[in-house]
């Protein structure tokens, strides 16, 4: 990360962090809420009136790039989430050890089956409020906030720096990569089936694309295998599309760096160094090999008002994922996957955290 990122990064981390405080009533010594990914359960009563204010809050029309009413609104859609927690009843800890990332088989079994033996099935059902999932210690291993991007940073047809302007520049390149028929056999990518060409072409396209200036290929993360440059990297409009993103970036950093300030601490270069752009796809069912199972990936929906939904197989979730939704997930360990949506288009920018191998190619 540059330092011109990491200083606007962190004045936006700065002011998000005192939004919150004020918010939940915690001063400047209060403990914190969250301490080393556990959440203090038995600090939250002071803090329920968050959801009531969550329900009154309204788009006031601001116009700034990283306004104040998008850090207020940030601030309390995080600490909604944070009064807001699902527990299930075993150590996720645990569980990421007995978990072997393994392709679905062709009657749909994976190792994942053989888990049900020694956890107990959580149901969660539909959840469409910010909130937090969290383990039998404590430990959170998925967030939830929706709505957590500004309407104006997802679509604003006069200003070229929003989300899904400048993404409308990309859609003859993202339709160039939608894999032929001989492509998709079932041993291919879980993103590279089922995408949904809207009639002529729709809005953005579809297809996806891997924008890293050094990454390494999937499975190929040994210290010996060589890190390389994605073919789209250098082309024209990829290269608009980041510089146009970099705002948006900044703010992205400063929520993960409020989260999980260890993950910001340890890998923020690595993490915007390995952007993918998925768009109109139905993913299958997965996990993300190339991902460290102590560390959240980061899933920002975007597009134009779909109703798309986004599954956790391994708790029997569905979250809303609507325009503007964040998801921090530990990818690694959870199958997760986006089903069919009827109406709009969606797009969604993947940040994945490497394991330690690759964190060490990056000197972190």
């Amino acid at each position: 990360m540059s330092s011109a990122n990491g200083t606007e990064s962190t004045a936006l981390h700065q002011l998000l962090t005192s939004k919150m405080h004020e918010i939940m009533n915690l001063g400047p010594c209060a403990p914190p809420v969250i301490k080393d990914g556990v959440l203090q359960s038995h600090l939250l009563q002071k803090t329920r009136h968050v959801e009531v204010a969550f329900e009154t809050k309204c788009f006031n029309g601001s116009t700034s790039l990283i306004s104040n009413y998008e850090i207020e609104c940030a601030a309390l859609t995080i600490a909604y989430a944070i009064v807001n927690p699902y527990y299930v009843p075993w150590d996720i800890d645990r569980y990421a050890e007995m978990v072997k990332c393994s392709p679905v088989q062709s009657n749909g079994e994976t190792e994942y089956t053989k888990l049900e033996k020694y956890f107990a099935t959580t149901m969660m059902g539909k959840i469409s409020e910010p909130a937090t999932i969290v383990d039998c210690n404590g430990k959170i291993f998925v967030w939830f906030l929706p709505h957590i991007l500004s309407p104006l940073h997802i679509w604003l047809t006069n200003y070229q720096n929003f989300i899904n302007t400048t993404t409308l520049g990309l859609q003859k390149l993202l339709l160039d990569t939608i894999p032929s028929g001989s492509d998709t056999e079932p041993k291919s990518s879980w993103c590279s089936h089922d995408f949904l060409v809207p009639e002529g072409g729709g809005t953005f396209g579809a297809g996806r694309v891997t924008v890293a200036p050094s990454y390494f290929m999937q499975r190929c993360e040994r210290l010996v295998d060589p890190l390389v440059t994605s073919t789209m990297y250098s082309t024209e409009p990829v290269q608009k599309w980041l510089e146009d993103m970099s705002s948006i970036e900044y703010f992205w950093n400063a929520i993960t760096a409020v989260i999980a300030p260890d993950l910001f601490q340890a890998g923020s270069a690595a993490l915007s160094k390995d952007w993918k752009l998925i768009v109109n796809c139905v993913t299958l069912s997965h996990c993300d090999p190339g991902g460290a199972p102590s560390h959240y990936d980061m899933l920002v929906s975007l597009g134009i008002r779909h109703e798309a939904m986004f599954v956790i197989e391994d708790i029997g979730v569905e979250l809303v994922y609507s325009p503007g939704t964040v998801v921090y997930i530990a990818g690694k360990v959870l199958k997760h996957s986006v089903s069919h949506w009827k109406i709009g288009e969606q797009f969604v920018i993947p940040h994945f955290m490497k394991d330690k191998t690759v964190l060490e190619r990056y000197w972190i």
